[in-house]
């Protein structure tokens, strides 16, 4: 369904699907897509979107992170992002004030 959002609205110029697969992220279950594009002015994209629906302080709800890089640093980033997965968790989040933008969670 997201995937089918993302397109008809044109997101991802010259999409190409690598894969969708389930996994589980801190014991509840997640889904990775993993696909490329090209961006206008940029080029080759790689782009992964993990979404996973875990228990926060308001209930159980949806979560969506998603990376995206040229291709040319996609095994950097990547590695970021992994270890940020490693390390998600809505309660942390949600508790702690965001440096980057100034919110307080």
């Amino acid at each position: 369904m997201l995937e089918h959002a993302a397109l008809s609205v044109g997101s991802y110029p010259g999409y190409r699907r690598v894969g969708i697969s389930p996994f589980l992220l801190h014991g509840a279950v997640a889904a990775g897509w993993r696909f490329d594009y090209r961006q206008p002015g940029t080029g080759a994209m790689d782009a992964l979107d993990v979404i996973t629906q875990v228990t926060a302080p308001a209930d159980h709800q949806p979560y969506e992170l998603l990376v995206t890089a040229p291709s040319a640093h996609w095994p950097a980033t990547r590695n970021v992002f992994l270890k940020a997965l490693a390390t998600f968790s809505p309660h942390s989040w949600q508790s702690a004030p965001c440096s980057h933008c100034g919110t307080n969670g």
